[in-house]
């Protein structure tokens, strides 16, 4: 069509009806809205938010960010060769001042064997009176070790470490929350003690713990000390007390159960 020659409008016709007029809406005319259509769904009226709905909120998968936890924690210490972790290696003996009374230690400290006969030793308040425990003779405020603990049988024992306020005469808590960060193994069974329990499946039974505490990170982690196969790490903590070397030889079913540190 010539641009020169203006088209024809019927001059009947209102602009808001005629099609040669895209997109006008006369402004006297209200706009018609379906009574049917919630407002909050009418897309003609954006960002519009109903208030008896609710605002989103973001929902934490804690399953989800523990075991990308998990994954993450198998990582770092993948790449902290044994090598290395073992260039922190100490010497632990044990606390006869702290060891209940049907521990007997031996070998200047460096072997405990449970017996179904209590001695008769000094009441300190060191001593671990309730539960078969003893504790090492060296607590740690700061800096990276490293220990090794011989299994000398398939009895229940729990090693790890423990705070300096862990109770010792009447009930634990067998947690971070009580002062203990430890792994055990009872009735063929191996779990962290966490609260809940986190159960463990080693690949292979150890026959030798080594335990790796870095204070200054938070961090406790114990492996296979053959195979290095990690067993469990411990979140990161905020130590603030002294940590000990900590060790419990399990009840009257596991008479003669003993462990050697290495």
């Amino acid at each position: 069509m010539d641009p020169e020659i203006p088209r024809y409008r019927e001059p009947e016709i209102p602009r808001y009806m005629d099609p040669a007029i895209p997109m006008y809406r006369d402004p006297e005319i209200p706009r018609y809205r379906d009574p049917e259509i919630p407002r909050y769904m009418d897309p003609e009226i954006p960002m519009y938010r109903d208030p008896e709905i609710p605002r989103y909120k973001k929902v934490k998968f804690h399953g989800l960010e523990s075991e990308i936890e998990k994954t993450r924690e198998k990582e770092v210490m993948a790449t902290l060769k044994p090598e290395e972790m073992k260039k922190y290696k100490v010497m632990v003996t044990l606390d006869p001042d702290t060891a209940h009374p049907e521990l007997l230690l031996s070998d200047g400290g460096r072997h405990v064997r449970r017996t179904d006969t209590a001695q008769l030793l000094p009441a300190t308040h060191k001593r671990f009176t309730l539960y078969p425990c003893v504790l090492g003779s060296e607590g740690f405020t700061s800096g990276r070790h490293y220990w090794e603990v011989q299994l000398l049988d398939r009895g229940g024992w729990t090693v790890g470490v423990a705070a300096d306020s862990v109770e010792r005469k009447r009930g634990v808590t067998w947690s971070p929350e009580g002062g203990v960060w430890a792994v055990e193994r009872l009735e063929g069974q191996y779990r962290a003690l966490t609260f809940p329990e986190t159960p463990l499946f080693p690949c292979e039974e150890p026959l030798k713990l080594g335990v790796y505490l870095d204070y200054e990170e938070g961090r406790l982690s114990l492996h296979n000390a053959d195979s290095m196969e990690l067993l469990y790490t411990f979140p990161p903590a905020r130590f603030t007390h002294s940590l000990f070397p900590f060790f419990r030889l399990w009840g009257h079913l596991y008479v003669g159960a003993q462990l050697r540190l290495v």
